[in-house]
């Protein structure tokens, strides 16, 4: 009966190490956290070699930057750029920069069914022409197969008028009004959208989901 209580211990022991060990061998590559001082805005992988991107915020300074696979950013190497998250070469070895689910800048999108209404005027003070639009925004085009496939957007500010419209940082807008995007001059569809009016819809991309965000300008 001792016999076998020791046996039964000796196992037990045995089990604890080999479950120990197998956790270790299958850590994934672990999570960077807010000491590296980061925020994951948005990424857009691109078929293309080199095309894909990151754009990154300096929570200290609240600066964006997009950023390619290869790039060397102070004491940080962007190795590998996927949809969502991005792996990063540090000091202390390789980490994920992941977009958290409230991370992102701007208001939430309307639910399902509601329509975002905004002033007339105040589209039109906040944009009075394209080159404002620029500099209210910035975006990113994002090309597959060599094609144009949409725009990322980002350094949405909370309560802009693009916020109330349900974007936020990182979103790829690929289409208008059920349309996508047949040229190179997407923005351009996007602000004629705008100072046109009426009932709008986007057809974004959000992380690895597609929506639909519906607002009026009237």
């Amino acid at each position: 009966m001792k016999h076998r209580s020791v046996s039964l211990l000796l196992k037990f022991v045995l089990l604890f190490f080999c479950v120990a060990a197998f956790s270790n061998a299958f850590v994934p590559v672990a999570q960077a956290s807010e000491d590296l001082g980061l925020r994951l805005i948005g990424t857009a992988v691109i078929e293309e070699p080199g095309k894909s991107f990151a754009i990154i915020e300096v929570l200290s300074t609240r600066r964006q930057g997009a950023f390619h696979e290869g790039e060397q950013w102070e004491e940080i190497l962007i190795k590998k750029i996927l949809s969502g998250s991005v792996v990063i070469g540090t000091k202390s070895g390789d980490q994920t920069l992941s977009m958290s689910s409230g991370g992102a800048s701007g208001g939430p999108p309307p639910s399902s069914g509601e329509v975002a209404h905004l002033e007339r005027k105040e589209v039109d003070s906040t944009l009075p022409d394209q080159s404002q639009l620029m500099r209210e925004i910035r975006v990113r085009p994002r090309f597959e197969a060599g094609r144009p496939s949409g725009f990322v957007i980002y350094n949405i500010e909370p309560g802009s008028i693009f916020a109330r419209m349900g974007l936020r940082d990182g979103d790829i807008i690929v289409g208008v009004n059920g349309r996508s995007f047949a040229t190179t001059q997407q923005t351009v569809e996007f602000y004629d959208a705008l100072k046109q009016g009426g009932n709008i819809s986007l057809d974004v991309r959000r992380g690895e989901s597609k929506q639909e965000l519906r607002f009026a300008i009237q």
